[in-house]
């Protein structure tokens, strides 16, 4: 995963240098179109295979979107970037992943609950729990990289039974990807207040 997000990060501050060329002559919002339309999409590239990135290599993508927020803002390299991400309302990166990934892999789950109708889904997740509201998890499968804990077999189980349970419940897969947007920036919000990024 070392050269994707070296290549991600290459892309996204390739169009940042661009864009800080001509910051002085765009507005806040003109910029932030920009930024969304060019460097975000770098960092967003392929969240399929970013889910369960290593500390490091997420880090990497955090200062991008750092960086990307303090030319929004004007503010130099020095600033703290806790209030202007705030400001902004964007996710953390690991957030954006998990709301982007898991997000889909839950309405997923979500979906088995309310129509059934999803054969090929039911076949790679065990619903004999369903009454109850949870999936029951699955053994995990061991790579030596763990990329078997990644498929949707094991992974979804885990988030749908990690989620609260007012969230699973929801009627509908519109109501539920609102709520569970709202719950990831609840605990987002939570962990940019207590830790520094």
């Amino acid at each position: 995963m070392n050269s994707h997000v070296n290549n991600s990060c290459s892309n996204a501050f390739y169009y940042f240098y661009n864009i800080s060329r001509i910051r002085e002559y765009l507005s806040r919002r003109s910029t932030e179109t920009l930024i969304h339309t060019y460097v975000s999409s770098c960092v967003d590239y392929c969240n399929s295979l970013i889910y369960g990135l290593l500390t490091y290599q997420l880090n990497k993508l955090q200062r991008v979107q750092n960086a990307a927020a303090m030319l929004i803002f004007q503010e130099s390299k020095y600033c703290h970037v806790r209030p202007l991400v705030l400001n902004l309302h964007w996710l953390p990166v690991k957030f954006r992943i998990d709301f982007k990934i898991q997000g889909i892999r839950l309405s997923m789950a979500q979906r088995l609950f309310i129509s059934r109708s999803s054969f090929i889904l039911m076949k790679h997740v065990n619903t004999s729990y369903a009454p109850t509201g949870l999936l029951p998890n699955p053994v995990k499968v061991k790579t030596s990289t763990t990329l078997g804990d990644r498929s949707f077999a094991v992974a979804a189980p885990q988030l749908w039974n990690s989620l609260p349970h007012a969230i699973r419940s929801s009627p509908s897969v519109p109501t539920f990807k609102k709520t569970l947007k709202t719950f990831l920036f609840q605990k987002a919000f939570l962990v940019i207040l207590l830790v520094s990024f």
